[in-house]
């Protein structure tokens, strides 16, 4: 029997920096490519250590994307459904995550690289 392998997914590894912080604090993460915002807003939750209790909004090429409340801020389109794939980021490019809109936590969210993976068992 000959094992086929499943199709190939896009990893993305991302920097996620907050900004003016001296030192500086990141963190490198790898996620699929077919992640939505909101999911990604998620990973960001864990690895920055918040606790999402907060908005939070993604600024991406002058277009702002985030969870849409009643008698809040105004966005382009929910960020539950939409993936990076949409996107079509190329390695270098960045985009900016804003998380609580009083302490204003700016992440710098850039990509380093574009990864293709072939085995299913050896992606984040």
């Amino acid at each position: 029997m000959v094992s086929v392998p499943g199709p190939a997914i896009t990893v993305l590894q991302l920097r996620i920096a907050l900004s003016a912080l001296s030192p500086p604090v990141w963190r490198r993460v790898l996620v699929p490519e077919h992640l939505t915002l909101g999911q990604l807003h998620n990973v960001i939750q864990v690895v920055m250590g918040w606790a999402d209790e907060h908005l939070h909004t993604f600024s991406i090429r002058g277009r702002r994307y985030g969870k849409a409340h009643e008698a809040v801020l105004q966005f382009s389109t929910a960020a539950n459904e939409l993936p990076l794939t949409a996107f079509r980021l190329r390695e270098h490019e960045g985009f900016v995550y804003v998380y609580d809109f009083n302490a204003w936590w700016r992440h710098e969210i850039r990509v380093e690289r574009r990864r293709l993976r072939q085995h299913p068992g050896q992606h984040p």
